[in-house]
């Protein structure tokens, strides 16, 4: 079940994905908030299991970086997956991925140029999750195995 729960996180950020891939395609750099990325408040973004979704700057794609101009999907969980009513705070906008650690799981951006077409191909990887909250276990196998830095 709770497997479920983290998939529909992943689920509800493919607009987002889509909202930051398209910003990001026509302007060259990254937004670096939902208004900015044209989309609605992140705790407007919710599901059953899903108490917010939010941009924030900070992980690069590749193991090891953290950087402060690329954009990041911040997924917040609600007690259906952390098991307790505790909360981060989701009515404003993180700033850097640094502020948003409770109750998350942080995909990033891995983007590579194309020979086919000028537009660069962007693939979105997990990169780090609140582990003290969320389990393992409970992530897609492609998921775990990106997830390198532990909130």
């Amino acid at each position: 079940t709770k497997r479920t729960y983290v998939a529909e996180g992943l689920a509800l950020s493919s607009g987002v994905k889509a909202a930051i891939t398209e910003y990001y395609s026509v302007n060259g750099v990254w937004p670096v908030t939902n208004a900015e990325a044209g989309l609605t408040r992140g705790d407007h973004i919710t599901g059953s299991s899903v108490s917010a979704i939010w941009i924030a700057l900070g992980l690069g794609a590749q193991k090891g970086t953290l950087v402060k101009d690329v954009t990041n999907i911040v997924i917040y969980y609600n007690q259906k997956v952390i098991g307790s009513s505790t909360q981060a705070q989701l009515g404003t906008q993180p700033g850097y991925i640094g502020d948003a650690r409770q109750n998350t799981i942080v995909l990033a951006p891995n983007v590579t140029n194309s020979s086919i077409s000028s537009k660069p191909t962007i693939q979105w990887v997990c990169r780090a999750v609140d582990i003290n909250r969320i389990k393992m276990r409970w992530l897609p196998a492609s998921c775990r195995a990106t997830i390198e830095d532990n909130l």
